[in-house]
């Protein structure tokens, strides 16, 4: 077997379980009527708490966008700059998403959104929201903070434009921005 069907099968599998939030949500009236019929339990009435309603639809959202973010992160195409680039998006909108909430706009989260058309989210609920995208801002920064300073490579993504003193290795740079050839190869390519 070739490492690469064993990769491709983690990730099938990790997307999988990231999936079961979404799952259990597409559920949610069947699970009930198991609860209540089937099983009797008392797990039914929690299933009716809006607050619980309320959480469920935002993580199965928040999963949803890190499970786009994982995505990126990973693959043959995934690089320092790419992976950074994703990440400081990712935290931007982390803030950005923040900002909605406080104006009772969820239209980024899906489920959310649908859960609250014609009506807002409870103090308390908004706090609770909040709270841990903040969290989530700040565990991604502090996790990611080894390629925060990928910066210092942008000058591959535009070697024409990046300063000798920007670079590791000036001479070489030189050599390349000092090629014809290069650089019509270079605006020849789509970025």
């Amino acid at each position: 077997m070739k490492t690469s069907n064993i990769v491709s099968h983690t990730e099938v599998r990790w997307l999988s379980r990231g999936r079961t939030l979404a799952r259990l949500f597409e559920l949610w009236v069947s699970v009930l009527e198991m609860l209540r019929e089937v099983i009797k339990s008392d797990h039914a009435e929690a299933f009716l708490n809006a607050d619980f309603q309320t959480k469920l639809a935002y993580l199965v959202d928040i999963f949803d966008q890190y499970n786009n973010l994982n995505m990126k992160l990973q693959g043959e195409s995934a690089n320092i700059i790419t992976c950074k680039q994703a990440v400081d998006a990712f935290t931007r909108k982390l803030s950005l998403w923040s900002d909605k909430i406080q104006r009772d706009d969820y239209s980024m989260f899906q489920e959310l959104s649908e859960l609250f058309i014609d009506r807002s989210l409870t103090p308390e609920m908004k706090t609770v929201i909040l709270t841990h995208l903040n969290a989530l801002r700040i565990e991604m920064l502090e996790r990611f903070k080894d390629i925060a300073d990928a910066g210092e490579y942008s000058f591959v993504l535009d070697p024409f434009s990046a300063k000798l003193e920007d670079v590791p290795d000036a001479e070489e740079l030189i050599e390349i921005q000092s090629s014809i050839n290069i650089r019509r190869y270079f605006e020849s390519m789509a970025m």
